[in-house]
C-alpha cells in the first residue's frame, strides 16, 4: 500500500502548529532553551518567535488592545498555582497578569509594566479565595517571604524593621532639633521618600532637583534671617494630607 504523499500545505499547517504551540509555551513563562526542547524548533527560531511575540503584545503606543484571556481563565489559572503547598507569589502570575491586563509604558522610566491597578489584583485574588475549594484555601505568597523557615524569617524582619525605625526615629529628631520649625511627620515622609526605594511614586531624582531649587530660592530670599512660622489652620490631618500630595 502506496504511502499517501504530504501535500505542502499540510507541511505548513504543521509548522504553523508548532509555532502556536512554542508560543503559548513562551507566554507561559518557560526558557527558549526549553521551548526549543520541548517543539523540536532550534533556538534561533525561538528567538524569533519570542521576539515577535514582545512586539506584538505591545501596540504603537505601548499598549495592549485587547485582552489574551478572560477573568474565569485568570482565575482558574492562579487557582491552579495558588493551591499548592507552596503556594504561589506575583512573580510567577507574570504571564497570566500580562494575558490578562497587558502591558503598558510608563512615561517616567520607559518600561513596559502590567497594565492592572492594585483594585483589579485584589480583586483577582478575592476571586480565586472564593472559587477555591474549602480543603485547600489559595495561598498568596509575599515576594519576600522565603518558602523554607518563613516563621523565622517573618520574626527576623520584624526585629529589622523595628532596628531600622529605631535609627529613622533617632535621625529625625536630630534633623528637627537642629532645624527648629520643621515637622516629625513630614521629614520621617521624605526621609523615606528619598532612602526607601519605591516609596515615592516618581522620579526620586527629579524630587532631589525640585527640592534643591526650592532650597536655594528660599535662601535667596530669606538667607537665615529667621522667619515667624505661619501656622495652617486645617480641622483635620487629612486636608493638610491632600494639599502636600
Amino acid at each position: 500500500m502506496e504511502t499517501p504523499a504530504v501535500s505542502s500545505q499540510q507541511i505548513v499547517q504543521t509548522e504553523e502548529a508548532i509555532e502556536l504551540s512554542a508560543v503559548r509555551l513562551l507566554e507561559q513563562g518557560q526558557s527558549i532553551r526549553a521551548v526549543a526542547e520541548s517543539t523540536g524548533l532550534s533556538r534561533r527560531q525561538v528567538t524569533k518567535l519570542k521576539a515577535k511575540l514582545n512586539k506584538e503584545d505591545c501596540g504603537p503606543f505601548g499598549e495592549v488592545d485587547h485582552p489574551f484571556i478572560s477573568q474565569q481563565q485568570a482565575v482558574a489559572k492562579t487557582l491552579a498555582l495558588s493551591v499548592r503547598p507552596e503556594g504561589v507569589k506575583r512573580s510567577e502570575l507574570w504571564a497570566i497578569l500580562k494575558a490578562r491586563f497587558g502591558l503598558v509604558k510608563n512615561e517616567l522610566t520607559g518600561a513596559f509594566e502590567l497594565g492592572m491597578t492594585k483594585h483589579q489584583y485584589r480583586y483577582l485574588k478575592e476571586s480565586v479565595r472564593a472559587a477555591g475549594q474549602a480543603e485547600v484555601t489559595p495561598l498568596f505568597v509575599p515576594e519576600w517571604m522565603p518558602r523554607h523557615d518563613a516563621l523565622e524569617a517573618n520574626r527576623e524582619l520584624l526585629r529589622a524593621a523595628s532596628d531600622l525605625q529605631d535609627v529613622m526615629t533617632e535621625k529625625v529628631l536630630e534633623f528637627c532639633s537642629r532645624f527648629p520649625g520643621t515637622s516629625f511627620k513630614w521629614v520621617f515622609q521624605e526621609l523615606l521618600n528619598l532612602a526607601a526605594p519605591g516609596v515615592y511614586p516618581g522620579s526620586v531624582e527629579a524630587l532631589c532637583e525640585r527640592n534643591l531649587e526650592v532650597a536655594e530660592e528660599l535662601s535667596r530670599r530669606v538667607g537665615r534671617r529667621v522667619v515667624q512660622e505661619v501656622k495652617p489652620v486645617f480641622t483635620s490631618d487629612a486636608e493638610l494630607e491632600a494639599l502636600c500630595v
